[in-house]
């Protein structure tokens, strides 16, 4: 009866010669391509011989095959579930007017969304104990090759403010899948003092880089800048050389041959860093002595340091020391430059054949588990110490932007000519090993935030990363939850060593127990402790 009441309001639609006319065509209108766990709504659309189209969605039988992963209702609503992979849905529609019978079809791909549904402690959450584990539920079984220190973090603000430079990297007992849903940050034995804590979970955006051909002596050219010059320093990038290199190719090289500076080389013969004291000698050379033609054709990360505690120079390929070697203070001079040498007269014996990424100069000597708890991953920009940052992620344009606050630009080629030169490097997109959490079907993280679960705005590749505090009850010094005798018995060991103005032995008394922060453990700490006391006494 519905039907029938259906295509009567069609023929009224059509007009009085609807009945003379023949139905000609049938179609479902939507969209190919959908997520999984939505709610999608179809037309259904017929054609008539008068060349005109109508909706017939309410009169159409629909239905789904092979119905594993949707249904569709009587209004073209398609409901999508859960999918392990991407799945292909059918959508059918029958449709008669007349005698005439018309089918359609349509294949609709749904795409398998990976992200998170919920996390423990939960976002803004203030907690009076800290907690033993941060656990992060996820959307599909994640790869356990992704899931580590270096795409699951948790910072500490130190001061309530995120992004301003003293931000403190807590250091968690482990990163693991307890299940395969399942990523527990194990924080047991971690001291977590009161402060505010961000949590992140990385995901792998395909960015941008660089390409470097010797044969035009092309580079990146960034202007001299204090910033770049410190007296501690780690150079550090991604490369992914095609050829062997020039007599003394380039990755990244700041000084004014034969004046003193540094660079970090991919030579003919070795791989090394180049540390010059003064223009007289040639300074200190920590190298690979072994020909680079092991190397060439994959990506490789490469960094230096330079300590002026030590005074030893270090050379680091994928995360490992390779040689160390003893340098006096670094005596600073000249642009810097990323690829080649900017130094027009020495272009044509630095220059650099392959794909450079993530290049990056630290204010300080970073130490084999600091650059390799990094080099997989993309940076910020305000990480303490990081003095300079080019990603290459601009992917056109002739500026390489520096992310760090100093804002320390490059320029492509010698000059910042918009129509380019032979000098300039060419973007390309980067195939660099910088990792994300990925499921086990390689589906990228879905990771963006905005205060509500799951996470995601429905295109893969976003950062995850949400908030919460740590705001001990004073007195509550067993962190149990609540201030009691147990407490009140371990303040009493205290307060017998001490008294008003009296330090008392033990730096732990002091740390724990001085709750007025006046440097002794007296009754005034204990008037502060019987503020929040809850029994039983």
């Amino acid at each position: 009866m519905k039907r029938w009441l259906a295509t009567v309001a069609l023929v009224g639609l059509v007009g009085s010669s609807a009945w003379a006319q023949s139905l000609v065509g049938l179609r479902i209108d939507g969209s190919g391509q959908v997520d999984e766990n939505t709610l999608t709504f179809y037309r259904v659309l017929a054609e008539f011989d008068n060349g005109q189209e109508y909706e017939v969605t309410l009169s159409s039988y629909l239905w789904v095959e092979p119905e594993q992963y949707a249904e569709i209702g009587l209004f073209g609503d398609f409901a999508t579930y859960e999918v392990p992979a991407v799945a292909v849905e059918t959508i059918w529609a029958y449709y008669a007017f007349g005698a005439d019978v018309e089918t359609a079809s349509l294949d609709v791909t749904i795409e398998n969304i990976f992200n998170v549904l919920d996390v423990w402690p939960a976002p803004d959450s203030v907690l009076v104990t800290p907690p033993e584990s941060i656990v992060i539920t996820l959307s599909e079984a994640a790869d356990d090759s992704t899931v580590n220190t270096s795409t699951c973090r948790l910072v500490r603000s130190v001061d309530g403010v995120f992004g301003n430079g003293d931000d403190e990297e807590v250091s968690p007992a482990s990163v693991d899948l307890t299940d395969p849903t399942h990523i527990a940050i194990d924080l047991a034995g971690v001291s977590l003092p009161d402060d505010t804590y961000q949590v992140t979970l990385l995901a792998m955006t395909p960015g941008h880089a660089l390409s470097f051909t010797a044969a035009d002596e092309q580079v990146v050219k960034v202007p001299r800048d204090s910033a770049l010059e410190p007296d501690d320093l780690t150079v550090e990038a991604w490369i992914l050389p095609t050829e062997q290199g020039a007599r003394n190719a380039v990755v990244c090289y700041k000084y004014d041959a034969p004046s003193p500076g540094y660079a970090l080389r991919w030579q003919a013969d070795w791989i090394g860093y180049t540390h010059r004291v003064n223009a007289a000698t040639a300074g200190a050379r920590a190298a690979d002595s072994n020909t680079n033609e092991y190397l060439i054709g994959a990506w490789h990360h490469m960094a230096m340091t330079y300590s002026s505690s030590t005074h030893m120079v270090s050379l680091l390929i994928d995360g490992h020391t390779i040689d160390q070697k003893p340098a006096g203070a670094i005596a600073h001079t000249g642009d810097l430059g990323i690829g080649n040498t900017p130094i027009t007269t020495w272009m044509d014996i630095d220059a650099f054949d392959g794909v450079i990424d993530e290049c990056r100069i630290w204010s300080i000597a970073r130490g084999e588990q600091d650059i390799q708890q990094d080099m997989y991953r993309t940076l910020s920009g305000d990480e303490p110490g990081l003095a300079g940052y080019w990603r290459f992620d601009e992917g056109a344009g002739q500026v390489a932007h520096d992310m760090t606050a100093n804002q320390n630009d490059g320029s492509l080629g010698l000059n910042d000519d918009p129509i380019g030169e032979t000098h300039d490097p060419q973007w390309v997109v980067s195939t660099a090993p910088l990792h994300g959490v990925s499921d086990l079907d390689s589906n990228v993280l879905d990771g963006e935030y905005s205060g509500s679960f799951p996470s995601g705005d429905g295109t893969a590749g976003g950062d995850f990363f949400y908030q919460f505090s740590i705001a001990r009850i004073p007195g509550d010094f067993d962190e149990d939850g609540d201030v009691d005798l147990d407490d009140y018995n371990m303040l009493d060991n205290c307060l017998s060593l001490s008294g008003p103005g009296v330090t008392p032995p033990f730096q732990y008394c002091l740390d724990v127990f001085d709750l007025d922060r006046d440097y002794d453990v007296d009754m005034n700490d204990f008037a502060v402790f019987a503020e929040f006391f809850t029994g039983p006494m």
